[in-house]
């Protein structure tokens, strides 16, 4: 494995697609189970990883590339944007530049953000719930076997029901008189944040957008994956309800969602109750039109994995050794002797240079190879060609092509400058 401009073209090309994937399966009337949603998820992280490890792999393939990516590897590499030959500035490093500039800027942003959070809620009284919603959020420690001490705030300027905190984890709840039940399908929400770390994984998808934050589809994954998040958390919340007790857990999210303001939770790294969309949401917890079983999911995102490493895309280039040596730098007297081993000798200015193996190929189709005097006299002879006055140090160049899958060749007489035969199938 080793990293490349075109390793790092091929994750961001194929990286795209598994994106693109990813929001057509979750903008379709399909619904997912909890086993579902965890492929999905695990589908989104590897993603993820698909941007952060844009690595070459020993078992993919090559694709050239003559015309696209040739001109951009080109532009990006050997283009110079200073006229000035004392410095020397190409695009690479100005787009390298803008780039990490652009990321440090996010950084800090989501630091600040952070950091201005934290000393607010440090302000704010801890504890401050009121005591039927502490003693929900012991019972429902209790039947989750949550021994991490969790603290709730209640503030009004909190906009959304939401889990903060990495280390301490705090329940955030607006100041809005919520009824009981609708207060025990929140924490029950929140705690399944919790007991997943899902806090982290969106603290995962933080780092990526901040490091490719050009990307527009790296925002949109981010996105989806945080939807992704909030649809396990409702599933492991009507996994025990039946029909009614579902029905309400769903009206406790419009009303949240009709009386959310904008608060705390509308910034850093928080995991808020009813951001999501909603529709989205009711489809996949009221069972769509159709579902899509889980092997058959887990087959698709892995199968479109695996598939995204078998490839990388390469500029055609020619290896610097056969450009030295090939037609745009050959002296006249270039030619090429057939060995007994059937290898080739390939000669320039008198001079043996190098052995080559095919002298059929591209780099050296337009050199001639020189055979001995007799087989000259023979070829010629059999075609009605003189061989007067062909010698081996003078006419006895032989051009080769193939056509329609058999070789042909052609004689070319360097006295006088032309072609003397025309072509003989091999």
């Amino acid at each position: 494995m080793f990293l490349s401009f075109s390793s790092f073209l091929a994750s961001l090309i194929f990286g795209s697609i598994l994106i693109v994937f990813l929001i057509l399966l979750l903008k379709t009337r399909v619904s997912l189970t909890g086993t579902g949603l965890n492929i999905l998820m695990i589908f989104t992280i590897l993603i993820a990883f698909r941007f952060l490890v844009p690595l070459n792999f020993s078992f993919s393939g090559t694709i050239f590339s003559r015309r696209i990516l040739t001109f951009l590897h080109t532009f990006f590499f050997e283009v110079r944007l200073t006229g000035s030959s004392r410095f020397s500035l190409y695009f690479y490093q100005l787009f390298a530049a803008v780039w990490i500039t652009g990321s440090l800027w996010l950084f800090l942003r989501l630091c600040f953000r952070h950091s201005r959070i934290s000393k607010v809620l440090h302000c704010l009284k801890a504890g401050s719930a009121d005591k039927v919603t502490a003693r929900i959020l012991d019972e429902e420690k209790e039947r989750r076997n949550i021994t991490k001490e969790i603290k709730i705030i209640q503030s009004g300027h909190i906009g959304s029901p939401a889990l903060f905190g990495l280390l301490q984890p705090v329940i955030l709840m607006p100041a809005i008189a919520f009824k009981p039940q609708e207060i025990r399908y929140i924490i029950r929400h929140e705690l399944a944040h919790y007991c997943r770390r899902d806090l982290w994984c969106k603290l995962f998808f933080e780092i990526l957008k901040i490091l490719y934050w050009w990307n527009p589809l790296v925002w949109v994954l981010s996105k989806e994956a945080s939807a992704i998040l909030e649809l396990r958390a409702d599933q492991t919340v009507i996994g025990n309800l039946d029909q009614k007790e579902q029905i309400s857990y769903m009206e406790c999210l419009i009303r949240i969602q009709a009386l959310q303001t904008q608060g705390l939770s509308d910034s850093g790294v928080f995991l808020p109750f009813g951001f999501s969309s909603l529709l989205c949401r009711f489809n996949h917890m009221l069972g769509g039109k159709r579902q899509i079983p889980a092997w058959r999911l887990a087959l698709s995102c892995f199968m479109l994995l695996f598939l995204s490493c078998l490839f990388v895309f390469e500029p055609y280039y020619i290896d610097p050794e056969i450009e030295r040596i090939t037609c745009s730098s050959f002296p006249a007297d270039s030619y090429m002797v057939k060995l007994e081993d059937g290898l080739y000798e390939f000669y320039m200015g008198g001079q043996g240079s190098t052995t080559v193996a095919n002298p059929y190929t591209e780099e050296f189709k337009d050199i001639p190879v020189r055979t001995d005097s007799s087989d000259i006299k023979n070829e010629t002879a059999s075609s009605g060609i003189s061989a007067k006055n062909l010698t081996r140090t003078e006419a006895a160049d032989w051009k080769y092509i193939s056509v329609g899958n058999r070789l042909h060749r052609r004689l070319y007489d360097h006295t006088r400058h032309r072609w003397i035969s025309g072509w003989i199938p091999c």
